[in-house]
């Protein structure tokens, strides 16, 4: 018997800029950060992403798409407060399920980009990879600030 492969989708939520913020947002590349990595709403969590993304999936790729694609798929870790999270999906589907990702352009009442950052095949490398960059760039804000 064969095993099924997973693959493990780093991904995080970017808040664009609304008309009135775009002069903070290009002072620096520092402050664009700030300003595109923004706390999620409270009304997003991990069921309601799965959902989106279910949807979204469903409107682009039909029956098929979303029979397939989504029955491995599994929300396995988001936070709201780094809006960053961990998607596990069927290796067969995975560029299905990145394309999903960059689909998405609203979550709630908000405009938003998803934005697919790291693919492993287990889910201690995407937690790596995270944690990397969280670190980076605290590192880089600390910097700014001296």
């Amino acid at each position: 018997m064969v095993r099924i492969k997973q693959r493990y989708i780093l991904f995080d939520i970017l808040s664009p800029p609304s008309s009135e913020h775009w002069e903070a947002y290009s002072e620096s590349r520092d402050s664009a950060l700030l300003h595109l990595h923004q706390v999620s709403s409270s009304e997003i969590s991990a069921k309601y992403l799965l959902q989106v993304i279910r949807q979204v999936l469903q409107d682009h790729y039909g029956d098929f798409g979303a029979g397939s694609a989504g029955i491995s798929l599994v929300v396995k870790y988001f936070s709201p407060k780094t809006s960053t999270g961990i998607i596990r999906c069927g290796r067969q589907h995975l560029d299905m399920i990145v394309a999903v990702l960059a689909l998405i352009n609203r979550l709630g009442d908000k405009e938003v980009i998803m934005r697919c950052i790291h693919v492993s095949g287990t889910i201690k490398k995407c937690e790596n990879v995270s944690i990397k960059r969280d670190k980076e760039d605290i590192i880089r804000m600390q910097r700014k600030r001296k």
